[in-house]
Order: C-alpha cells, then sequence, then structure tokens
C-alpha cells in the first residue's frame, strides 16, 4: 500500500487505499474487509477525494472514478451487502 484516504461523508464510511500492485481498494471499516478492488493499469501512487469522485494518481498519469456513476455503485452495493 502506497496510500490511504477516508471517503469525507458521514453517510459512507470508507477508506481508498492505493497499491503499487495496480489496485486501489475500498475498505468498509466496520466489518475491517475490503468491500472492492478496482484494478488499475499502472501503479497507484496517491488518492485525493473530489466531491463524490475518487481521484487516482498513477505512474502514468491520473484515473478519475465518479463514485455516484451507476455502474460504479450497483458494484458497491452488491459488495456491501
Amino acid at each position: 500500500m502506497t496510500t490511504a484516504m477516508w471517503y469525507p461523508s458521514t453517510a459512507a464510511r470508507l477508506l481508498a487505499t492505493a497499491s503499487s500492485d495496480r489496485t486501489v481498494r475500498l475498505w468498509e471499516p466496520a466489518s475491517a474487509g475490503c468491500t472492492l478492488v478496482i484494478p488499475v493499469h499502472h501503479a497507484a501512487l496517491s488518492l485525493a477525494w473530489i466531491d463524490d469522485r475518487l481521484a487516482i494518481g498513477l505512474s502514468a498519469g491520473i484515473l478519475v472514478i465518479d463514485l455516484n456513476a451507476d455502474l460504479f455503485m450497483t458494484e458497491l452495493r452488491a459488495a456491501l451487502g
């Protein structure tokens, strides 16, 4: 793991972690479990929350994921049960 960042919302308690193994993981702290693994194309070096978007600094560029996107929310809800 290279970095971690809390999701700044009182409604959703999520921790995002970035890693040089080319993954970003979302964790649900209450269960201490990983709820979603997001594969990325390069080593993930940094994270920042911008409203409901997760910006991921990669070794070759930046990836921004919209947490309100229908597909993403469907996967996250399924992972959280």
